[in-house]
């Protein structure tokens, strides 16, 4: 490894020299990349779907952990957000109704998870 000499380290302290390690670029070309940057977000295809149906589209995973936590937070967002819950016992009951590729087995836990709900809408 290359050592620097005392002298040379505080000389480079008052003089500043352009080395390969200096990675700054103008304030014109920032602020160019800044407004690319933008306009590249703004125009971006961000889905306007509820942000449940994420969720319940985990409910066509084979793993059976990914499933249960997806029906864990659906569960929890139906108790958290009364408005919500109407629209996720439907969407859980389409899942159960359509001949897809969700499991018997997962098809029972959603059935038990929209139960909870309407246990817990009722009260």
């Amino acid at each position: 490894m290359k050592q620097k000499s005392l002298f040379n380290s505080f000389m480079g302290l008052f003089i500043r020299t352009k080395s390969k390690s200096d990675n700054n670029i103008p304030a014109d070309k920032a602020i160019d990349l800044q407004n690319a940057y933008i306009t590249a977000t703004q125009s971006a295809d961000y889905s306007t779907d509820s942000p449940y149906t994420e969720i319940i589209r985990q409910l066509y995973s084979s793993k059976p952990e990914v499933i249960s936590s997806a029906l864990y937070y659906l569960q929890k967002i139906a108790q958290n957000e009364t408005e919500i819950a109407p629209k996720i016992i439907s969407a859980l009951n389409s899942c159960i109704s359509t001949k897809s590729g969700i499991s018997t087995s997962a098809k029972e836990h959603i059935k038990h998870t929209i139960d909870i709900i309407d246990r817990y809408q009722s009260k």
